[in-house]
């Protein structure tokens, strides 16, 4: 029961996560922010096409690095919402199925 208990608290405080995530990119400030990422993985990736040939294999993973880290935080504001409901229903079914025991 107390482990079932920890348990939705957890699952509230990511839900609560998404949730802030979810607002902030609801934001102009999170619009622009999600826009120009984007705009940068266009631009990586045209540096990426344009000197495949010439470049280091330092220079090659420093582009990809940067890229990863971009496409995640792209990833994380876009999918907020979804994920903070994705939780919601989770809590609630939790919820239930504690109340049925």
């Amino acid at each position: 029961m107390e482990n079932k208990k920890n348990q939705i608290k957890e699952m509230q405080d990511e839900k609560d996560i998404f949730t802030d995530l979810d607002i902030l990119a609801k934001t102009k400030g999170g619009e622009i922010l999600v826009k120009n990422l984007v705009k940068d993985l266009v631009t990586d990736i045209d540096s990426l096409c344009m000197g495949a040939s010439t470049f280091t294999m330092q220079e090659f993973v420093t582009i990809a690095s940067r890229m990863k880290e971009k496409i995640n935080i792209v990833r994380v504001l876009s999918r907020a919402e979804k994920n903070k409901e994705f939780l919601t229903k989770q809590i609630k079914e939790e919820i239930a199925d504690e109340l049925q025991r």
